[in-house]
């Protein structure tokens, strides 16, 4: 099973904890994410959500699950369309 656990209790920005909407920024990166995942038609990857990944500093994070192969936590993306496309390209 490979899945992008995406932590939703990220910071937008280093300055702002929510972007304009209201959304946390790794719910924005998430919202980025299932736009990509499912323009892509890529049903074997699944995003998940997690309150926290204990990486505060190092806002937006995603843990690159994968049963069958090394995972990797990995973090400062920003909570972008492009950043979103970059991690399903990874």
């Amino acid at each position: 099973m490979r899945s992008l656990v995406v932590c939703t209790t990220c910071r937008f920005s280093t300055e702002e904890s929510y972007g304009p909407d209201g959304r946390s920024g790794g719910e924005t990166l998430i919202s980025h994410l299932e736009d990509v995942l499912r323009e892509r038609e890529l049903t074997g990857l699944k995003v998940a959500r997690q309150k926290c990944l204990w990486s505060c500093k190092r806002h937006c994070n995603v843990w690159m699950r994968d049963t069958a192969r090394f995972s990797y936590l990995a973090g400062d993306f920003e909570p972008t369309r492009e950043a979103a496309e970059a991690i399903v390209k990874w």
